[in-house]
């Protein structure tokens, strides 16, 4: 895995194609011997959650300026519209209905993001609640899939370790894949901010992930997944660490999203056995 920490911020801001030397997908075929898919379609559905969270982080951190970086951290096809005249204050991102490449993580997003967020994120007790409108996510700008999300973040002041932390619920996530399949995906997660709440430059944010999560997978076979060992979230696009289990029928899988290295890929173990990579 590559070693290079990937800064969102700078990512964001100078539309670099930073991201084009990254690991490629598997060869094909890689996974016709195991099915993965529950896996799979768990991280699929975590990665792009976690993207949201950094966005709506970004744009809703409500300093002194209302916002966390200003609004060229996201591309130039994206647009920011504010309303902090009422009570909850919304955010409005449009990434419009021509595919806009992200260049933090190589992919195309059309659509919406909505938060509102009812006070300042540090101050206990604020909750922000993030929806997707016609939004959609891909690789290319011909293989867009739909991502539903419906989540609400809520500020649970100090924990045992002296972090800020937050409860994310996603209730019934759904994506639509090119082909029509579908998974669906509802998750509780604990978000603990580790470092970086200090200042307001988000490259130096670091946030440890733990909870659960359950869902059917693209063929429709239900799964449930806990966090093991806390997932690690930093500037970097993707999760960069930790460890999930996933329970898929009679199968026992484990996500393995590695040592720190800021790239795209993860290893997935069946039941023990041969190590598949994933990418992310």
């Amino acid at each position: 895995m590559k070693s290079t920490k990937l800064i969102l911020g700078t990512l964001l801001i100078s539309g670099a194609s930073i991201f084009t030397a990254c690991q490629k997908d598997p060869a094909p075929g890689a996974f016709l011997n195991t099915d993965i898919s529950a896996a799979r379609s768990e991280a699929v559905a975590d990665n792009e959650s976690a993207m949201i969270d950094d966005i709506a982080n970004i744009v809703a951190y409500d300093r002194i300026s209302g916002t966390r970086g200003l609004f060229d951290q996201l591309p130039a096809c994206a647009t920011v519209t504010y309303d902090t005249m009422v009570t909850p204050k919304s955010v409005t991102v449009d990434f419009g209905n021509t595919p806009c490449l992200s260049d933090w993580d190589s992919k195309y997003r059309t659509g919406i993001i909505k938060i509102s967020w009812t006070g300042p994120m540090q101050q206990v007790g604020t909750v922000k609640t993030v929806t997707t409108e016609n939004y959609f996510v891909g690789t290319s700008t011909d293989t867009l899939n739909q991502y539903q999300f419906t989540k609400t973040i809520t500020n649970l002041g100090l924990n045992a370790n002296g972090n800020v932390h937050f409860s994310i619920d996603v209730t019934a996530a759904t994506i639509t894949f090119i082909d029509g399949s579908t998974i669906t995906w509802t998750a509780n997660r604990d978000r603990e901010w580790t470092q970086g709440i200090g200042t307001p430059d988000p490259n130096d944010d670091v946030f440890l992930i733990t909870g659960g999560s359950s869902g059917t997978d693209q063929l429709g076979q239900s799964f449930t997944v806990q966090i093991v060992e806390p997932l690690v979230k930093d500037a970097c696009a993707w999760i960069v660490s930790g460890v999930k289990k996933i329970t898929h029928g009679t199968d026992v899988m484990s996500i393995d999203y590695g040592n720190g290295d800021c790239d795209n890929l993860a290893v997935v173990k069946v039941n023990g056995g041969t190590e598949k990579v994933i990418h992310l």
